[in-house]
C-alpha cells in the first residue's frame, strides 16, 4: 500500500462489504464489560487538567458510551466506533507534535479498541466466522494505515530535508509520483 494506497484502500473496503452487511444483522451483545472498562477509563483520565490526547481518549469513551441502549451494543455501532476511532486517531497523531503525547493517545486509544475488539468477540455465538473474516480484514487495515503513516512521514520529511532527495531516487517510479513535485526544488 505505499505505492498504492488506493489500490490497497478499495481491496480492503471490499473485503469489509458484505461482513457490514452481516454485522447489521447480527443482535446487540453485552457492553457490560465494555462500558465498566471505559468508565475507569474516563474517570482515570479526568484526574488533573486534560492534556489534547487525554482529551481526545475522553471525547472517544463518550462517544462509545452513547451507543451502549439498555447495556448491549450492537456489532455494527461497535465496529464504526472503532473504525471512527482509528480515523480521529491517524489525524491525531499529525496534529500533536510532542511524540510522547503521540504515543500516549495511541496507548490509551488502543485501550478503547481491545474492549470494542472484546465485544464485537461476543459476535461468535451467532455468527462463529463473523468475527475471524472481520480480524483478517482488521490486520490488513492495520497493515495499510502502518504503511500510510510511514509514508505520510516521508513525505512531510522531504518537504523540508532536501539531502533525502537521493532517496526517493532509489525508490523511483509509484513513490516519484507521490513525491516528485515536493522535491523538484532540491534537484540538480
Amino acid at each position: 500500500s505505499f505505492f498504492d494506497k488506493k489500490g490497497a484502500a478499495q481491496v480492503i473496503s471490499e473485503g469489509y462489504r458484505p461482513l457490514e452487511a452481516r454485522a447489521a444483522k447480527l443482535a446487540p451483545v453485552s457492553a457490560s464489560k465494555l462500558e465498566a472498562n471505559l468508565g475507569n477509563l474516563k474517570t482515570k483520565m479526568q484526574k488533573g487538567t486534560l492534556a489534547p490526547s487525554e482529551k481526545f481518549i475522553v471525547d472517544e469513551v463518550d462517544a462509545v458510551l452513547s451507543k451502549i441502549k439498555d447495556g448491549k451494543i450492537s456489532p455494527d455501532e461497535a465496529w464504526a466506533a472503532k473504525r471512527s476511532l482509528n480515523e480521529k486517531l491517524s489525524k491525531l497523531l499529525f496534529d500533536i507534535p510532542q511524540k510522547t503525547a503521540q504515543q500516549r493517545a495511541r496507548k490509551l486509544a488502543t485501550t478503547i479498541t481491545h474492549e470494542l475488539d472484546d465485544s464485537l468477540k461476543l459476535t461468535a455465538k451467532q455468527d462463529p466466522k463473523f468475527y475471524e473474516e472481520l480480524k483478517s480484514w482488521n490486520a490488513a487495515y492495520g497493515s495499510m494505515a502502518q504503511s500510510n503513516l510511514a509514508s505520510r512521514w516521508i513525505e512531510s520529511s522531504l518537504k523540508y530535508n532536501p539531502t533525502t532527495a537521493g532517496l526517493m531516487h532509489l525508490f523511483g517510479g509509484s513513490a516519484m509520483k507521490v513525491v516528485g513535485p515536493a522535491i523538484a526544488p532540491y534537484e540538480i
